[in-house]
């Protein structure tokens, strides 16, 4: 079993893997940063399959959506909270809904607990390498 320093390291370098493939993309970094802010609020408030839910329906429109969506999925399959991951590179299986909605409540906080860390290490990462949200 991983001690939570490791959770929060492999967490650091999961959220570095994702924001080193747009560090050429500034004002791209800050809306990720304000819709990591946002989620991470959001899933405190109305719960994560209703902030995924609203983050996928965004993510079509405005890719940073897309981004911060996608990080949460993936950190959920790499921790082994979900199953469902994406049916190709580009698109999450509306399966994943399905899963959420029939998980346990003990794994749901957990899941919440998941996203939020990677959601927080998005943000501090963003902010450090593209400055506060204009």
């Amino acid at each position: 079993m991983l001690k939570m320093v490791d959770v929060e390291r492999e967490c650091l370098k999961f959220a570095w893997e994702i924001i080193s493939g747009f560090t050429d993309r500034r004002e791209y970094g800050r809306s990720v940063l304000r819709y990591s802010r946002r989620a991470g609020t959001m899933i405190f408030s109305d719960g994560l399959p209703a902030t995924l839910a609203f983050a996928y329906s965004k993510a079509r429109r405005e890719e940073a959506w897309k981004e911060v969506s996608d990080c949460i999925v993936k950190w959920l399959y790499k921790r082994g909270l979900i199953k469902h991951a994406f049916t190709t590179e580009e698109e999450v299986s509306l399966g994943i809904f399905k899963e959420l909605s029939e998980m346990e409540d003990w794994k749901i906080l957990m899941a919440e607990k998941e996203a939020v860390r990677v959601l927080n290490w998005l943000a501090r990462l963003c902010e450090g390498e593209f400055g506060e949200e204009g």
